[in-house]
């Protein structure tokens, strides 16, 4: 097919048909072709580029979240369900509101597997709420940190459990804790009883810290057949808070005064 050249400048008043039907001569004879300016066209590839590499970013980001089973039970599903969305905008918003629900999920199986205690010595453990959780010989190690936070109004029993961090753990709110063996061990305060805590320590535990049991507000602390051995400060109670400990052996200033 030979090219006709009509002018060898586009004159200024030119404007192109809407439409162009092809020469009978012409392979597409029998097509409309509907003309769409160049710069359209770039648009629409940049638009294109833009969003497989959105879409690339979006699957990379949650193919990351490693929480799998939690990932599908919110999704309903797995990444091919992506493949069924209408088109690549949609394919997109489906990753992303995938992604979102995935990153919910992920935070509340890592939350529970801490609470939990998963794989025998995850931490923080974290027990909030109503509730009610028991951990024996487990080995909590935090540093630095607390490896144990309870709050709310959970009851939280060790047994035989060996904690440590800059603060072996918190206790507040209306929580408590029941220690039965084992030990406390804090490079700073090892116990820290706020609000409405209650502590209660048995069964040969041993307590040490540079402050051994800080108690404030309304909290109160029982420690009984104990070792509590504070490098500066054994028990500080302050505020309303009590702390029983005639039936422990103490070593280190108690409220102020040595006690050894």
């Amino acid at each position: 097919m030979t090219r006709d050249t009509v002018a060898l400048e586009t004159p200024a008043d030119f404007s192109p048909p809407p439409e162009w039907k092809p020469p009978a001569e012409s392979s597409l004879r029998d097509e409309v072709l509907i003309y769409r300016p160049a710069i359209n066209a770039a648009r629409s590839v940049v638009r294109a580029l833009a969003f497989s590499g959105f879409l690339t970013v979006a699957l990379g980001g949650f193919i990351a979240w490693r929480v799998t089973s939690a990932v599908n039970q919110a999704t309903g599903g797995s990444l091919a369900t992506l493949g069924q969305a209408g088109g690549l905008e949609g394919a997109v918003n489906g990753a992303l509101s995938m992604a979102g629900k995935a990153a919910g999920a992920a935070t509340e199986a890592a939350m529970a597997a801490a609470r939990q205690g998963a794989a025998g010595d995850t931490v923080p453990l974290l027990c909030s709420g109503n509730q009610t959780l028991t951990l024996e010989g487990k080995n909590l190690t935090l540093m630095p940190g607390v490896p144990i936070v309870a709050s709310g109004n959970c009851t939280l029993r060790l047994v035989r459990c060996m904690v440590s961090g800059t603060t072996a753990i918190t206790v507040k709110d209306n929580a408590s804790v029941i220690v039965e063996g084992g030990s406390l061990t804090g490079k700073g305060t090892a116990v820290v009883l706020t609000e409405n805590a209650k502590f209660d320590a048995s069964g040969g535990a041993l307590l040490t810290g540079e402050t051994t049991v800080s108690a404030n507000g309304n909290a109160s602390a029982v420690l009984r057949g104990v070792s509590v051995v504070g490098r500066h400060v054994a028990i500080a109670a302050t505020g309303n808070a009590t702390v029983n400990a005639d039936g422990a052996a103490v070593e280190g200033l108690v409220n102020g005064k040595r006690k050894r």
